[in-house]
């Protein structure tokens, strides 16, 4: 596991304790592992991401939007590059597995774009949801919960219904966290049983890809994070929402 993984996933257990300052610090001190990347790696846009969340939990809100936008423009750029991706074939977890994909390569690589594709597309949807969370005090309440039931359809389709992203947006709209910190508990569970599937695959496109979109945060609003939090005060950290 990389030094970024480590550091992202840091983030999120911190999150699930709702330790918000701990969780910035983490996902600030991650900027740097990528500060002169391409534009197509989509690490880097799920690190700019993730830093416009802890900029809004620290206050710093001239930040916010601007590292969304650059995740957004990222993630896109991402998505430009997928019909061309060269996919792998591997052995699977038997020789049968192997010979029958060796048979149609072709279909089975498109098999795997398609994937990558919808994770790029559900990436580039949370953050533009995050550009919205940040940019609450210009929307009414009613339009962030219409949002996040769109964008909730979307993790469905690309993560399955009991996703940590569908929960989490479920929480958002229905203003019910009752699962708020569980959940992120189980995202971090979801990344680390992949990460201890398939080890030493950091220069793999492919997996960079499906990890990079599995560590998107999304950015939780004032509500949620008040539940979430049991007890401790969310207004002591600057949201900048009113969803």
């Amino acid at each position: 596991m990389s030094d970024w993984t480590q550091l992202t996933i840091a983030g999120f257990r911190h999150l699930s304790n709702a330790e918000y300052e701990q969780a910035a610090f983490c996902w600030l001190r991650a900027v740097d592992f990528f500060a002169d990347s391409r534009d197509d790696d989509p690490r880097s846009a799920t690190t700019h991401n993730n830093a416009g969340v802890a900029y809004g939990f620290l206050g710093r809100d001239s930040h916010v939007q601007a590292e969304f936008d650059i995740a957004e423009r990222k993630w896109a750029h991402t998505l430009t590059t997928i019909a061309s991706l060269d996919v792998p074939i591997t052995s699977g977890s038997s020789s049968f597995h192997f010979h029958l994909v060796s048979a149609s390569p072709d279909a089975f690589a498109d098999i795997h774009r398609r994937k990558y594709d919808a994770r790029c597309r559900t990436s580039v949807a949370i953050a533009r949801f995050n550009i919205l969370v940040a940019d609450a005090k210009r929307f009414p309440t009613q339009n962030i919960r219409i949002q996040a039931q769109k964008l909730e359809s979307l993790t469905t389709d690309t993560y399955g219904q009991n996703s940590p992203e569908s929960r989490l947006l479920s929480a958002i709209s229905k203003k019910s966290g009752s699962a708020a910190s569980s959940l992120y508990r189980d995202k971090i569970a979801r990344v680390e049983r992949k990460l201890g599937q398939s080890p030493n695959r950091d220069n793999d496109r492919c997996f960079n890809i499906e990890i990079a979109a599995e560590l998107m945060a999304i950015f939780p609003t004032r509500d949620l994070l008040k539940i979430v939090s049991d007890g401790i005060e969310a207004s002591s950290f600057s949201i900048s929402t009113e969803g």
